[in-house]
Protein backbone atom coordinates (compact mmCIF):
# COMPACT_ATOMS: atom_id res chain seq x y z
CA UNK A 1 0.00 0.00 0.00
CA UNK A 2 1.40 3.41 -1.02
CA UNK A 3 0.78 6.28 1.47
CA UNK A 4 2.10 9.06 -0.73
CA UNK A 5 4.87 10.07 1.67
CA UNK A 6 8.37 10.89 0.53
CA UNK A 7 11.17 9.02 2.19
CA UNK A 8 14.34 10.82 3.20
CA UNK A 9 17.46 8.92 4.12
CA UNK A 10 19.01 9.95 7.41
CA UNK A 11 22.56 8.91 7.98
CA UNK A 12 25.11 9.21 10.71
CA UNK A 13 28.36 7.44 11.45
CA UNK A 14 26.61 4.50 13.05
CA UNK A 15 23.30 3.97 11.30
CA UNK A 16 21.20 4.67 8.27
CA UNK A 17 17.42 5.10 8.75
CA UNK A 18 14.56 5.96 6.51
CA UNK A 19 12.41 8.74 7.98
CA UNK A 20 9.01 9.81 6.60
CA UNK A 21 8.84 13.52 5.81
CA UNK A 22 5.52 15.19 6.41
CA UNK A 23 3.97 17.53 3.86
CA UNK A 24 4.29 21.24 4.64
CA UNK A 25 1.31 22.61 6.55
CA UNK A 26 0.13 26.11 5.75
CA UNK A 27 -0.13 28.15 8.92
CA UNK A 28 -2.74 30.79 9.24
CA UNK A 29 -0.49 33.69 10.24
CA UNK A 30 -2.36 36.72 11.51
CA UNK A 31 -0.71 40.12 11.13
CA UNK A 32 0.28 41.55 14.51
CA UNK A 33 -2.19 44.16 15.67
CA UNK A 34 -0.82 47.64 16.35
CA UNK A 35 -1.82 48.20 19.98
CA UNK A 36 -0.88 51.52 21.57
CA UNK A 37 -1.09 52.11 25.32
CA UNK A 38 -1.17 55.34 27.31
CA UNK A 39 2.56 55.18 28.10
CA UNK A 40 3.31 55.52 24.37
CA UNK A 41 1.40 58.80 23.93
CA UNK A 42 3.35 62.00 23.18
CA UNK A 43 4.04 64.38 26.08
CA UNK A 44 3.99 68.19 26.24
CA UNK A 45 6.94 69.91 24.65
CA UNK A 46 9.20 72.25 26.60
CA UNK A 47 9.32 74.45 23.49
CA UNK A 48 6.48 76.79 22.63
CA UNK A 49 6.17 79.89 20.52
CA UNK A 50 4.78 83.29 21.57
CA UNK A 51 1.07 83.13 22.28
CA UNK A 52 1.11 79.42 23.20
CA UNK A 53 0.30 78.35 26.75
CA UNK A 54 1.41 74.81 25.93
CA UNK A 55 2.39 72.72 22.92
CA UNK A 56 1.84 68.99 22.40
CA UNK A 57 3.63 67.68 19.28
CA UNK A 58 1.98 64.76 17.48
CA UNK A 59 3.44 62.11 15.17
CA UNK A 60 2.90 64.22 12.05
CA UNK A 61 1.03 61.54 10.10
CA UNK A 62 -1.92 63.88 9.57
CA UNK A 63 -1.58 66.39 12.42
CA UNK A 64 1.34 68.49 13.69
CA UNK A 65 0.49 69.60 17.21
CA UNK A 66 -2.07 70.67 19.78
CA UNK A 67 -1.56 74.09 21.37
CA UNK A 68 -3.24 76.03 24.13
CA UNK A 69 -3.94 79.66 23.26
CA UNK A 70 -6.05 82.43 24.73
CA UNK A 71 -8.88 81.58 22.30
CA UNK A 72 -8.86 77.89 23.29
CA UNK A 73 -7.13 74.60 22.51
CA UNK A 74 -6.21 74.27 18.83
CA UNK A 75 -5.19 71.30 16.69
CA UNK A 76 -2.94 72.06 13.70
CA UNK A 77 -2.84 69.68 10.74
CA UNK A 78 -0.04 69.16 8.21
CA UNK A 79 -1.58 71.65 5.76
CA UNK A 80 -1.47 74.37 8.45
CA UNK A 81 -5.21 74.12 9.03
CA UNK A 82 -6.36 74.91 12.55
CA UNK A 83 -9.26 73.35 14.40
CA UNK A 84 -10.78 74.27 17.77
CA UNK A 85 -11.07 71.22 20.01
CA UNK A 86 -14.38 70.68 21.76
CA UNK A 87 -13.20 69.81 25.28
CA UNK A 88 -16.56 69.10 26.84
CA UNK A 89 -16.60 66.76 29.81
CA UNK A 90 -19.28 64.62 31.42
CA UNK A 91 -19.32 66.98 34.41
CA UNK A 92 -18.74 70.71 34.85
CA UNK A 93 -15.10 70.07 35.82
CA UNK A 94 -12.35 70.64 33.24
CA UNK A 95 -8.55 70.43 33.19
CA UNK A 96 -8.45 73.59 31.04
CA UNK A 97 -9.15 77.24 31.77
CA UNK A 98 -8.88 79.94 29.08
CA UNK A 99 -6.71 77.75 26.87
CA UNK A 100 -4.36 76.87 29.72
CA UNK A 101 -3.83 73.54 31.40
CA UNK A 102 -4.69 73.89 35.09
CA UNK A 103 -1.94 73.36 37.67
CA UNK A 104 -1.29 69.71 38.53
CA UNK A 105 -2.53 68.35 35.18
CA UNK A 106 -0.41 66.59 32.59
CA UNK A 107 -1.47 66.24 28.97
CA UNK A 108 -0.61 63.50 26.49
CA UNK A 109 -1.90 62.72 23.02
CA UNK A 110 -1.45 60.60 19.93
CA UNK A 111 -2.65 60.08 16.38
CA UNK A 112 -4.14 56.64 15.75
CA UNK A 113 -5.95 55.13 12.78
CA UNK A 114 -8.79 53.10 14.31
CA UNK A 115 -10.13 52.18 10.86
CA UNK A 116 -7.31 51.60 8.32
CA UNK A 117 -9.91 51.44 5.52
CA UNK A 118 -10.85 55.13 5.87
CA UNK A 119 -7.20 56.36 5.70
CA UNK A 120 -7.97 59.00 8.33
CA UNK A 121 -6.20 59.37 11.67
CA UNK A 122 -8.06 60.11 14.85
CA UNK A 123 -6.54 62.19 17.66
CA UNK A 124 -6.70 60.86 21.23
CA UNK A 125 -6.04 63.32 24.05
CA UNK A 126 -5.75 62.51 27.79
CA UNK A 127 -5.46 65.01 30.67
CA UNK A 128 -4.58 63.63 34.09
CA UNK A 129 -3.97 64.94 37.61
CA UNK A 130 -2.19 62.29 39.67
CA UNK A 131 -2.79 64.14 42.97
CA UNK A 132 -6.57 64.55 42.66
CA UNK A 133 -6.92 61.39 40.50
CA UNK A 134 -8.92 63.33 37.92
CA UNK A 135 -8.57 62.17 34.32
CA UNK A 136 -10.24 63.05 31.05
CA UNK A 137 -10.14 61.49 27.57
CA UNK A 138 -11.24 62.87 24.20
CA UNK A 139 -11.19 61.23 20.75
CA UNK A 140 -11.52 63.41 17.63
CA UNK A 141 -11.98 62.62 13.95
CA UNK A 142 -11.47 64.88 11.00
CA UNK A 143 -13.97 64.85 8.17
CA UNK A 144 -12.11 64.77 4.85
CA UNK A 145 -14.56 67.36 3.47
CA UNK A 146 -13.66 69.95 6.12
CA UNK A 147 -12.10 73.15 4.85
CA UNK A 148 -8.92 74.16 6.63
CA UNK A 149 -9.00 77.91 6.04
CA UNK A 150 -10.67 78.97 9.29
CA UNK A 151 -10.83 77.77 12.86
CA UNK A 152 -13.56 75.14 12.81
CA UNK A 153 -14.59 72.88 15.64
CA UNK A 154 -13.27 69.36 15.19
CA UNK A 155 -15.95 66.68 15.74
CA UNK A 156 -15.70 64.94 19.11
CA UNK A 157 -16.14 61.18 18.65
CA UNK A 158 -15.95 60.17 22.27
CA UNK A 159 -15.09 61.47 25.73
CA UNK A 160 -14.75 59.87 29.15
CA UNK A 161 -13.59 60.61 32.70
CA UNK A 162 -12.01 58.67 35.54
CA UNK A 163 -9.76 56.48 33.40
CA UNK A 164 -6.51 54.93 34.64
CA UNK A 165 -5.30 53.38 31.38
CA UNK A 166 -6.07 53.45 27.66
CA UNK A 167 -5.34 50.93 24.90
CA UNK A 168 -5.90 51.66 21.23
CA UNK A 169 -6.30 48.86 18.68
CA UNK A 170 -7.87 48.47 15.25
CA UNK A 171 -11.59 49.31 15.60
CA UNK A 172 -11.28 49.25 19.41
CA UNK A 173 -10.73 51.63 22.34
CA UNK A 174 -10.20 49.92 25.70
CA UNK A 175 -10.46 52.00 28.87
CA UNK A 176 -9.45 50.92 32.35
CA UNK A 177 -11.54 52.57 35.02
CA UNK A 178 -10.54 51.37 38.48
CA UNK A 179 -10.52 47.58 38.40
CA UNK A 180 -12.67 47.19 35.30
CA UNK A 181 -11.66 47.23 31.66
CA UNK A 182 -14.28 48.29 29.11
CA UNK A 183 -13.84 48.05 25.33
CA UNK A 184 -15.68 50.23 22.81
CA UNK A 185 -15.93 49.55 19.09
CA UNK A 186 -15.02 52.35 16.66
CA UNK A 187 -16.71 54.83 16.22
CA UNK A 188 -17.27 54.21 19.97
CA UNK A 189 -21.03 54.37 20.09
CA UNK A 190 -21.36 50.84 21.48
CA UNK A 191 -19.60 48.94 24.22
CA UNK A 192 -18.11 45.65 22.98
CA UNK A 193 -19.69 42.62 24.63
CA UNK A 194 -17.47 39.82 26.00
CA UNK A 195 -18.34 37.63 22.99
CA UNK A 196 -16.96 40.26 20.56
CA UNK A 197 -13.57 40.82 22.26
Amino acid sequence: MQLGLEWTTYSSKHSTKKVASTPAVKKNVKKAENVVSLGQFKKLSEEKVDGENFSLPLEGKQFEKIVGQAQGVILTDRQEGNFHLDLKTETEASPFENGQLKDGFSLVGTEYDFDPNDKTYEVVLVANNSETLESYLWVYSIDSDMKNEILEPLPLNYNSEGITDVKLATKKLTLTQGESEVAYEFPFTDQISDSQK
